[in-house]
């Protein structure tokens, strides 16, 4: 972990104004966080308060750490966003990144950006399913899953997805067409 957490480090000195190892670190002190979680239960559960207290400090510090990276990306794919308007997957990677900033109507617009540049993307289709049916909008979410299986029929996954939608209630939040 020292050793990715070094490389991570150097790629970002190297080029600070680059994407992707910023997410890739953040992600590995999501994971981190989460081992430093179960080491307080633990220490908790022998009754070593000392440890616990050490242990769930450093897990919030590597999620800090993470929320931060994650904000300096945000802004990084905005910048992108802007530089490269047709470029299909920036839009989509920056809609994703704004999904998970929970800024949805901005996510929203950017993964209908990439969908509209490239119709015929199934990451993008996919995306855009996920995005609506998460969001509880059953319509757009099954117009979405139908172009997918259009693509690809046979593929079992999709069809699952289709049929977890078509299940929801129609008169959910937001199933309006």
């Amino acid at each position: 972990d020292e050793r990715a957490i070094t490389a991570y480090q150097a790629a970002l000195h190297v080029e600070p104004a680059t994407t992707g190892p910023r997410t890739n670190l953040a992600a590995l002190y999501d994971r981190l966080a989460e081992l430093q979680d179960r080491r307080a239960g633990q220490a908790s559960s022998l009754g070593d308060s000392p440890a616990a207290d050490k242990a769930a400090a450093e897990a919030n510090r590597l999620r800090q750490e993470a929320a931060r990276l994650r904000g300096e990306e945000l802004e990084l794919f905005a910048r992108d966003a802007r530089l490269a308007p047709d470029a299909a997957f920036v839009q989509y990677r920056y809609g994703m990144l704004l999904y998970l900033h929970r800024r949805f109507d901005e996510a929203e617009q950017a993964l209908e950006k990439a969908y509209a540049l490239e119709l015929n993307n199934p990451q993008f289709l996919l995306g855009l399913t996920l995005f609506y049916k998460e969001r509880n909008r059953r319509n757009h979410a099954l117009k979405f899953a139908e172009q997918l299986l259009k693509l690809r029929p046979q593929d079992r996954m999709y069809q699952q997805i289709r049929d977890e939608i078509r299940a929801l209630p129609p008169g959910s939040p937001g199933s309006s067409p």
